[in-house]
């Protein structure tokens, strides 16, 4: 699905019978925040977000089925723009329970935290139904509509968004109605004091606003990985070319990762063999699957993803997380407390990593996988460094990546 765009008009939608009554829609995932992505330039706001999974259950006696989603984002009580998706809406529903049947089974369901799913979702309630095969949802059945894998609401404008009106609209028999879910932000501001967790030239990447990346997964939502600084190719930036075989070629490799803020080391992972990645030229995303069979029965799952890597409690109801660390070179253990720039580890490349970088990403628990993920922004490096004119930002917001020189 693609990101959608403020041209469309409000939907209008005639009444269902009482029994569509009986239908509801709520998230899917369990403890989701739905957090805006904010800045200012000039008199001007953007405000950009990613739409929550959402489950719609039939507790009616009918057959129903899903066909178009609406969302209407709300400036201070008013509509400020109006989104529809149409077309994409029944296949993408009937591709994804499809999915989700096969990976989950075809029993009730509750609570589920299959680990898997849980990487890019988190905890999933399915609310005691059986998943439909498709977007046409019998009694005592649910559907999935996710949401979160490439639909984004963005708005620039003077208003500043503070809420989403999210409308499904069903079909039963030749009636249609919309249901109405109100979607609540949870606009957050990083609480630290903190400093960029390497120094030296740099080129970041994978920024929120590159929705393809990191911004899928729930943990990661507002992840971001930093790449040794080389020349643009292509029109993008690369650490390396595929000439580049030893990771030793990489000047970031092994450079020191420093703690963004004062804290305490909760967790570490120290077990994946960076010998296994020591040539970047070779890395495929069927080669990583291969590898991470061989792998997740010794060392789990969240090795596997992020390598070597460590997670620090703030003490601020934030943890970060450095990932991609290099084999051997974790200075820190569980209970260790730290001071900001102290040096933890150097950049690796271990774990789902095809060139040595640093994956960082801020949450709300130490949990990788049921974790919200935290915008986070760096005393030294202000909102001036995506956009001159910008006067503030909760989240570094490049498009693509931003080059940086950090000496202190």
């Amino acid at each position: 699905m693609s990101l959608i765009s403020i041209v469309y008009p409000i939907l209008v939608v005639s009444a269902m019978s009482a029994q569509v009554d009986t239908v509801s829609v709520q998230c899917l995932t369990k403890g989701k925040k739905v957090i805006p992505l904010y800045s200012q330039c000039g008199q001007f706001w953007t405000t950009n977000v990613k739409l929550p999974d959402l489950l719609v259950i039939n507790r009616s006696a009918d057959v129903i089925s899903v066909s178009d989603v609406e969302i209407t984002g709300m400036a201070e009580g008013r509509e400020v723009a109006v989104n529809r998706i149409a077309a994409d809406i029944p296949d993408f529903v009937r591709q994804v329970n499809k999915q989700f049947r096969k990976i989950l089974g075809n029993g009730i369901l509750n609570e589920v935290s299959e680990p898997r799913m849980a990487t890019g979702l988190g905890a999933m309630v399915f609310a005691n139904t059986t998943l439909s095969e498709s977007e046409v949802v019998g009694p005592g059945e649910s559907a999935v509509i996710l949401l979160s894998n490439g639909v984004y609401f963005s708005y620039t404008g003077l208003a500043k968004v503070d809420e989403l009106r999210v409308k499904v609209v069903v079909k039963q028999g030749a009636e249609t109605r919309g249901i109405l879910c109100p979607i609540a932000f949870t606009p957050y501001q990083s609480n630290g004091d903190y400093v960029f967790p390497l120094k030296g030239d740099l080129c970041v990447v994978s920024l929120p606003m590159n929705i393809p990346q990191h911004r899928v997964a729930l943990s990661q939502e507002f992840a971001i990985d930093s790449i040794s600084a080389s020349p643009i190719e292509d029109g993008k930036p690369t650490g390396g070319t595929p000439s580049l075989k030893k990771l030793s070629d990489y000047p970031i490799f092994h450079r020191e990762v420093m703690a963004i803020g004062s804290g305490v080391v909760v967790e570490i992972g120290d077990r994946f063999p960076e010998s296994l990645m020591s040539d970047p030229s070779t890395y495929s995303t069927a080669r990583f699957k291969e590898l991470m069979a061989q792998l997740e029965p010794k060392i789990g799952l969240v090795s596997c993803v992020m390598g070597d890597y460590i997670i620090i409690d703030q003490e601020n109801g934030e943890f970060s997380c450095y990932g991609h660390l290099s084999e051997g070179s974790i200075r820190v253990k569980p209970g260790d407390r730290v001071a900001k720039g102290d040096v933890i580890a150097a950049v690796g490349n271990t774990g789902n990593s095809s060139e040595p970088h640093l994956h960082f990403q801020l949450m709300d628990s130490k949990d990788f996988l049921t974790a919200n993920g935290l915008p986070v922004m760096f005393s030294n490096v202000p909102p001036t460094t995506n956009n001159q004119n910008c006067k503030a930002a909760n989240s570094l917001l490049a498009t693509d990546y931003i080059m940086l020189r950090i000496d202190k």
